[in-house]
């Protein structure tokens, strides 16, 4: 492995869900990506460059009071952003080749592809994906329990960065894990 991607999201929900078709299957949004954070380490799980944006949500526009309370992304705060297939374009420009993606837990992945089907981008299916929370808990709890990830952070010892909830802040925090880990040797 050269590089690799942490990704994190914050996304919002509306009061219904929105189900769509793709290829003739009925879909279901599961989550409107609001927030894209990433860093891409390198083999020892050094950040190298980090990738942020917003995204202008357009089905779950009214971002639900306890998505603005654990992120703290208001309407306001959204106003004027660009939406995710232009940010989604970025971010592919900005991790180049790459198509190893790691996430802090098992729900990001269902949310990422169900936005990159609604939004009917191809490639998702080719994505690499690990699930880093999974593995830190079959390493260290020898269970399938969901560890948070500031309780990782703490029993780790490691000093948090930034706000949790911040996809860039939770990115940087996963990344930090898997660095005191051992890096790839930790996710291969």
């Amino acid at each position: 492995m050269s590089d690799f991607v942490i990704f994190d999201m914050e996304w919002n929900m509306g009061y219904q869900p929105r189900t769509f078709q793709y290829q003739g299957v009925e879909q279901t949004l599961r989550g409107e990506i609001i927030q894209i954070g990433a860093v891409q380490v390198d083999n020892l799980g050094n950040i190298c460059k980090t990738f942020e944006r917003l995204v202008m949500p357009c089905v779950h526009r009214t971002i639900m009071p306890k998505v603005i309370e654990l992120t703290g992304i208001t309407d306001r705060s959204l106003k004027g952003q660009q939406g995710f297939v232009q940010v989604w374009q970025d971010f592919c420009r900005w991790a180049g080749e790459e198509e190893e993606i790691a996430f802090w837990g098992n729900c990001d992945k269902a949310v990422l592809l169900s936005n990159l089907l609604y939004h009917k981008i191809d490639g998702g299916e080719s994505l690499q994906m690990y699930d880093l929370q999974a593995m830190f808990d079959c390493a260290f709890l020898k269970s399938g329990q969901q560890t948070s990830l500031s309780a990782a952070i703490e029993q780790l010892g490691l000093p948090p960065y930034g706000s949790y909830h911040s996809a860039l802040s939770d990115a940087v925090n996963a990344a930090n894990i898997m660095r005191s880990l051992g890096g790839e040797s930790f996710v291969y």
